[in-house]
């Protein structure tokens, strides 16, 4: 015969319990490659073809060669006196397997024969419709457990799909709670940065008041003391109103005892007048012990 045969194709196979068995491997699809394929196209020289399924002599019926690779079927011709029609080929392989997770995949692997069969069943195609009465009772149930066992797999991924989908709304929420709290420092930061600004612009009126009210202390603590700086010094640290009332006060009792205004160090001192007015001088130093311990003289109060 000169027209080639489809002697395989690119799938995934179910195989029976029993060439997991003998494979030592679990039970589920073996992958067949394109590249699979061509590799066993392009180093097989040939195979026997043995009529078996129930034929325990494997009886050799022809032979198989030219072997190509064509629109992903593995195709050769088939030399054989053997009536091929409603016949099928289940070629042996003696393959590697790569453990994929939910399917195995064939690699290096070399075409040892091919088998003439009318129910491949061991070679039924996952990718194939037309197994019908070549799919037996395990391999339908086979075929069940697994279509289940992905159903849970995905029902599991889609809750944990549902499941990540709320986290990442709650991380968006958050986000915005973060975004609205930045926006907030920045104002407040804004805020903070032209306070400083204002509190600079202040800072030489400030140091001019300052001086102005140092200045004035001192002026003022002069008018009550003199030259006397044990008193400047213990008075120093008073406010400025303290210390103008005490020198007013003073002045009014120097000039109420005749004492000149340069003449400062004490009531009455140099006047000659002591004896003569003491109720003057005894109410200048308790009006001085009133003002030192923050009393309000009444002149200043409020009426």
């Amino acid at each position: 015969m000169t027209d080639k045969k489809i002697i395989f194709t690119t799938g995934e196979i179910i195989y029976d319990k029993e060439w997991y068995r003998k494979s030592g491997i679990d039970v589920k699809p073996v992958r067949y490659t394109n590249q699979f394929l061509k590799e066993i196209a392009s180093k097989t020289m040939g195979s026997s073809l043995e009529l078996s399924h129930g034929n325990k002599s494997n009886d050799v019926v022809g032979y198989v060669n030219d072997f190509e690779f064509n629109d992903n079927d593995l195709v050769a011709n088939i030399t054989t006196n053997e009536d091929l029609k409603g016949m099928g080929f289940s070629p042996e392989f003696e393959v590697n397997f790569k453990d994929k997770g939910s399917y195995y995949e064939a690699f290096d692997g070399k075409l040892l024969k091919t088998i003439l069969t009318d129910t491949p069943r061991s070679h039924i195609l996952c990718n194939s419709v037309d197994g019908g009465s070549n799919m037996n009772e395990e391999l339908i149930d086979t075929l069940n457990k697994q279509i289940k066992d992905l159903n849970r797999q995905v029902a599991q991924k889609e809750a944990l799909i549902e499941a990540n989908k709320k986290k990442l709304e709650s991380y968006e929420e958050l986000n915005k709670e973060i975004e609205n709290l930045n926006s907030k420092v920045a104002e407040l930061e804004k805020s903070n940065n032209d306070y400083k600004t204002q509190i600079e612009g202040l800072k030489p009126k400030a140091e001019a008041f300052s001086k102005i009210e140092s200045d004035k202390k001192e002026e003022a603590l002069t008018k009550a003391f003199g030259d006397d700086e044990e008193a400047k010094k213990a008075w120093r640290d008073d406010s400025l109103e303290k210390i103008e009332a005490l020198a007013n006060h003073r002045e009014v009792t120097r000039q109420a005892n005749g004492i000149g205004a340069g003449n400062a160090e004490g009531v009455g001192e140099g006047s000659g007048e002591e004896d003569e007015k003491p109720d003057v001088a005894d109410e200048a130093l308790a009006f001085y012990q009133k003002i030192h311990n923050g009393e309000k003289p009444s002149f200043l109060k409020e009426e």
